[in-house]
């Protein structure tokens, strides 16, 4: 963090889901804080709670998801005390968002253009002419050829790529203080994955846009963010910069997403690497570390308690594991072991 005051801060953050079979408790007791320029990377399996996250804070959690406790603080304000007509005016005006998937997102029947221009008239009540000439502008800053004949392409004439960045140019269409990218690189090839990360990159540091990044893509992360957070279960089991954590992670489960980037320098002498076993179902939460099913390290200690999230070496680094000081010896964590 680099002192300045915090554009997001949100604290003790817990949203469930109420459905027939149960609560699903995706997510508990989240706390960060984001300043300006900043980007925060939230890193974890499919199911963990990243996106529910995210949902959360912008108050837009689809049916039977409710937020159960904490506070979303935005530029001072609790996002969570507002009226739905003020959260309307936040959403897409101060904070922006980026879905993972670009077709499902964008309206089909309108064109690229009157994606943008609707919402710039509805956010910053600019004319028609002034918004589709803000809209060729925007199509520009994001790397799309031809702007001008691409405002009346529809988003089944557009590449994936294009889409993406459509999206983008949405996104940060009224300057939002705040953005948060649901893995927006999720479903494009590796060049234009790197494209897109180079223009977030860019975008983010000429606006001073705080920004949230949920990605699995550790490789994204060490490119792009200064802070990072694991998620399991719905809950934060690491929190560190970005380089302490690379260098030294505390948690298992930092670990084993660590080991299961596959490295160019080992192809051909190793078998890829994967954590062994599956998340846990939180309609039956356990006890204790959610992780101690698939972790080499637990003892009963883990199955019995939840450890609290504590720091590590006074470096402002947060790791919830009961054997933290004991993670440096899975340097030689081997699949075979784990399972056995």
């Amino acid at each position: 963090m680099d002192g300045s005051r915090p554009i997001l801060q949100v604290q003790g953050l817990s949203a469930a889901f109420f459905t027939r079979r149960g609560v699903v408790r995706a997510v508990n007791d989240v706390s960060f804080s984001l300043a300006a320029g900043q980007t925060l990377g939230v890193v974890g399996e499919s199911g963990c709670g990243k996106s529910a996250t995210a949902m959360a804070i912008l108050r837009a959690l689809p049916f039977p998801g409710r937020l159960t406790g904490g506070k979303v603080l935005f530029e001072g304000e609790d996002l969570l005390a507002k009226s739905e007509p003020e959260m309307q005016r936040i959403r897409g005006r101060r904070i922006g968002m980026i879905p993972q998937d670009p077709t499902a997102s964008l309206n089909p029947v309108m064109t690229a253009g009157k994606h943008i221009i609707e919402v710039l008239q509805v956010h910053l009540g600019m004319s028609h002419a002034e918004a589709r000439e803000r809209a060729a502008e925007l199509l520009h800053t994001v790397g799309i050829p031809e702007p001008e004949l691409r405002l009346h392409a529809y988003p089944h004439q557009l590449s994936g790529g294009m889409r993406q960045r459509l999206m983008i140019a949405m996104a940060i269409a009224c300057r939002p203080a705040a953005l948060i990218a649901d893995e927006p690189t999720t479903a494009l090839d590796a060049t234009v994955q790197a494209q897109i990360l180079e223009l977030l990159r860019s975008l983010c540091a000429q606006l001073g846009t705080a920004t949230m990044l949920i990605t699995h893509n550790l490789g994204v992360v060490a490119g792009l963010c200064d802070t990072v957070l694991i998620m399991y279960a719905g809950r934060v089991v690491e929190q560190a910069a970005t380089e302490e954590l690379f260098a030294r992670p505390r948690h298992p489960y930092t670990v084993g997403l660590l080991r299961c980037v596959p490295r160019v320098d080992q192809v051909g002498l190793a078998e890829l690497w994967s954590i062994p076993g599956q998340p846990p179902d939180l309609i039956k939460p356990l006890p204790g570390c959610a992780f101690a099913p698939r972790c080499p390290l637990s003892s009963d200690e883990c199955w019995e308690a939840l450890p609290p999230l504590a720091p590590q070496g006074g470096t402002g680094h947060l790791c919830a594991c009961w054997h933290a000081d004991e993670v440096e010896g899975l340097k030689t964590w081997k699949l075979q072991e784990s399972l056995g």
